[in-house]
């Protein structure tokens, strides 16, 4: 069965700019300025200026100042300076100053002052526009299973058979070149075009790479492709014949035993080539996407990780990326294991570089030695959502000059910092929201640094659970007016901090006093936190729990009267969510 997911928090996309002005279904629409306003079922819409207003059932719609106002189901939207406003099911939904608004249910959604919008998660309007994804919008989006594409061409690969076939029948060769299976790796790899589904039969995979072959190659790699190009529907599949017992693909000689010197190391696999999928495979090292559109790695077991002793080793690393999806994977036990001799080289979970509209969603991260996920820099419109972090040294979630980024719904247990959103740019403007996470066991919970006018940030329905550490922490906020928080759920055995030098500006010690500096109106504190779940974690290292929230003030603390947390935005968290 398919989660229900509630709420999300995402930048909604423009309108294409068509002008027009009409009406269908008995509604009234009028245009006006090269404007587009539409109006079914006795809907009311009305555009001015460059705007867009829709309405439809008998509902109301208005826009001005180049806004869009989408309304629905007897509802009410009105947008005004370049906002976005949108409501269904009776509800009522205003935006002002380039904010984005919307309500649903009979609900009222209000914004403004150029914060992020609150919306679904899926608006099935039939695009599947950034950031939907086939885990959240099926509807729009199409399934996430690779076996919905049938229109693929098959092909084998299996290490056990003795001749190298063409891969076209799933039976080992009887000649060389002949119709069965492929039985090297690289070769198969190197085989597929557009269309192309490679199935790998279960066994151990590993070469001796070239020695041209560096960090972005790989031990194996797909890169060139010799014929149809992969498309968004008609992709190159990597996966695996039998996903109850996939195959095995190595960094390094699995004959060396972990703790030695791995000679000739690589990424297990390096993707390099567009609308490609890797699926249900498992790594011994690492795997990663590299200057790519919209590929995909998903329901993979990575372990250990690799990395060039530079300090970015990584279990899956997202690189150079355009529109990469990175969801349902376990990741764990990754640590640089002694290979690292002379530099701490800073073992991740997931890594991600100069990439755009990287959605990470419904992974598990498990034993890292430093980072959970590392935006490690200059990254733009990065959807962190439904994530697990359990027992990461350092930071769970670190971004670092990665403007736009979202932060939503994950849960983390066991850290360092449960987030570290580091300064951007001066120059560039960004948008970041941090809503719906839950942190236990941690001694920093939300740090977001930076103060310049052009940085805006929301904290806002999150928990902070169970301190940990000498000096604890609840929230460390930047200064100034753009950086909102409010409604969180905090253990009042933390600080309240307003930059990250906290010699520099005092921290409040109570929740109180950092409320009497015009922060987190409506939040809440108590000792060892305010929230009850229904099996809380019972330590750092605890993986066994179920953190719905069981009543009280924190079922309806949140911005649209749901519970705080994760849980009141989606049904499941982690990687094993269907």
């Amino acid at each position: 069965m398919r989660r229900t997911l509630m709420l999300a928090l995402v930048v909604l996309t423009g309108c294409d700019g068509t002008m027009e002005g009409g009406a269908t279904g008995g509604g009234s629409g009028a245009a006006g300025g090269g404007d587009l306003g539409t109006a079914g079922g006795g809907g009311t819409a009305t555009a001015g200026g460059g705007n867009t207003a829709t309405a439809g059932g008998g509902s109301t719609a208005t826009a001005g100042g180049g806004s869009t106002a989408t309304a629905g189901g007897g509802s009410t939207a009105t947008a005004g300076g370049g906002s976005t406003a949108n409501a269904g099911g009776g509800s009522t939904a205003t935006a002002g100053g380039s904010s984005t608004a919307t309500a649903g249910g009979g609900g009222m959604g209000t914004a403004g002052g150029s914060m992020p919008s609150t919306t679904t998660p899926c608006t099935p309007n039939g695009q599947c526009v950034w950031p939907e994804t086939s885990s959240t919008c099926p509807q729009d989006c199409g399934s996430s299973d690779v076996a919905s594409f049938t229109q693929q061409r098959a092909k084998y690969i299996d290490r056990a058979c003795a001749l190298n076939g063409n891969g076209l029948a799933d039976t080992c060769a009887t000649s060389p070149g002949g119709a069965g299976r492929f039985n090297e790796l690289q070769a198969a790899i190197s085989s597929l075009v557009g269309g192309d589904t490679l199935y790998i039969h279960p066994g151990d995979y590993w070469r001796v790479p070239t020695e041209e072959e560096r960090d972005w190659a790989g031990i194996y790699v797909i890169e060139t492709i010799n014929g149809t190009a992969p498309t968004a529907q008609r992709p190159i599949i990597i996966t695996a014949r039998f996903v109850a017992n996939p195959p095995t693909l190595h960094s390094w000689n699995p004959a060396i035993a972990p703790g030695s010197t791995r000679v000739n190391a690589r990424p297990a696999l390096a993707i390099r080539s567009s609308h490609t999928i890797a699926d249900h495979l498992r790594i011994v090292g690492r795997i990663g996407i590299s200057g790519t559109q919209g590929s995909r790695i998903q329901h993979c077991d990575v372990r250990f990780g690799w990395g060039l002793c530079d300090g970015n080793w990584a279990g899956i690393r997202v690189d150079g990326a355009n529109g990469a999806v990175v969801h349902h994977n376990f990741v764990h036990d990754v640590t640089d294991d002694s290979m690292c001799n002379d530099i701490a080289d800073r073992p991740s979970g997931l890594k991600e570089f100069s990439s755009d509209r990287t959605v990470w969603e419904f992974n598990t991260v498990r034993n890292t030695g430093y980072w959970g996920y590392d935006l490690h820099r200059d990254s733009t419109r990065s959807a962190i959502r439904y994530n697990k972090f359990e027992n990461v040294a350092e930071s769970s979630i670190r971004i670092a000059r990665g403007p736009d980024s979202q932060v939503i719904g994950n849960i983390v247990v066991g850290s360092g910092q449960c987030l570290e959103l580091e300064e951007i740019q001066p120059a560039t403007p960004a948008t970041d929201i941090v809503a719906n996470n839950s942190c236990f066991f941690a001694g920093f919970s939300w740090v977001i640094d930076g103060a310049h006018a052009n940085h805006s940030a929301r904290l806002e329905n999150n928990i902070a659970h169970a301190r940990m550490g000498g000096e604890r922490y609840n929230v460390v906020l930047g200064a100034g007016a753009s950086r909102v928080a409010d409604r969180n759920a905090y253990d009042s055995n933390g600080r309240f901090c307003r930059r990250l030098y906290v010699d520099e500006d005092p921290c409040e010690m109570t929740l109180a006093a950092w409320q009497a500096t015009g922060r987190d109106p409506n939040s809440i504190s108590a000792t060892g936190g305010a929230c009850t779940f229904v099996d809380a974690p019972t330590g750092p290292t605890d993986t066994t729990y179920d953190t719905h929230v069981m009543g009280g003030p924190c079922a309806t603390l949140g911005t649209n009267g749901q519970q705080v947390g994760p849980y009141g935005v989606t049904s499941c968290v982690g990687h094993v969510c269907p």
